[in-house]
């Protein structure tokens, strides 16, 4: 097991831990130091990435710059 991401809010770590879930990815949460951490499995960790990689990028907020 790897920690994929960690300094995670609560907010954070639920929703990632949902889109995992959603897409099969085996995984597992903890309070750490700093904050959650979410933790996968060696060999799923590019996976993994990449699937929150691309929940972030559809659901980002673009910002537009001041004028």
């Amino acid at each position: 097991m790897v920690v994929l991401f960690n300094n995670l809010s609560s907010e954070e770590v639920e929703s990632y831990a949902l889109v995992l879930a959603s897409a099969g990815i085996a995984h597992q949460t903890r309070k750490g130091p700093f904050g959650w951490e979410l933790i996968v499995e060696t060999e799923a960790f590019e996976t993994a990435f990449d699937t929150i990689r691309e929940y972030l990028l559809e659901n980002r907020k673009d910002v537009l710059a001041p004028e």
